[in-house]
């Protein structure tokens, strides 16, 4: 194995820079201003995403100035948007397909990421090269950290340290894209996969 080369997996980051204009049109779209903190999840509605335990922190929450926002779609959305009115959890959108993602992550403040497993976890690395900071459960792939600063590991029981990370967790615009640019510079951007995968065949 020494002489192996791990190859990691090649993402087209270029969609996914930060940009605040871009960010400000869309927190428009929800219609929250700058002091919301925005809250987003991507993902299909399965038991795979753990959306309950999104909803669940969005009810313990209520109070503090949170918008919780979920896009995708799945056989599960017609069950949380059933729970979402029962329940009355009002800091819940659900947006459904939507296929401008990078955009939405622009808007965000936190990417929730409370997957039970993932195989790797895409999505993740890609709200990472948005600057976004990411709070995952601890069963994601460590390979999924791209390990500038922004990615928080979370055991799904310790429910005190979600709860207070999502509220503490902060960051400017000026830092996101400076993670973004550090992100675009990683070993996931696929434009360096493939001056890595050619240096190899060279050989």
């Amino acid at each position: 194995w020494k002489e192996g080369v791990v190859i990691y997996n090649g993402i087209d980051l270029d969609a996914f820079q930060f940009n605040v204009d871009v960010r400000k049109a869309y927190r428009r779209k929800l219609g929250v201003n700058d002091s919301t903190k925005v809250v987003i999840n991507v993902g299909r509605c399965t038991d795979q995403k753990n959306h309950n335990f999104i909803l669940n922190r969005a009810k313990e929450l209520a109070a503090e100035n949170l918008l919780f926002v979920i896009i995708g779609e799945g056989p599960l959305f017609q069950a949380l948007q059933n729970r979402i009115k029962n329940e009355g959890i009002s800091n819940v959108r659900m947006l459904g397909k939507q296929f401008d993602v990078p955009q939405w992550l622009c808007a965000a403040d936190i990417f929730m990421f409370p997957s039970i497993y993932e195989g790797l976890g895409i999505v993740a690395i890609e709200a990472q090269a948005n600057g976004l900071p990411v709070l995952s459960t601890n069963s994601i792939p460590l390979e999924t950290d791209m390990h500038i600063g922004i990615f928080y590991r979370i055991a799904l029981k310790n429910v005190e340290s979600w709860r207070r990370l999502l509220c503490c967790v902060n960051i400017d615009c000026a830092t996101r894209r400076q993670k973004s640019t550090e992100a675009y510079n990683s070993k996931y951007n696929i434009r360096n996969v493939v001056k890595e995968v050619e240096q190899i065949y060279m050989k």
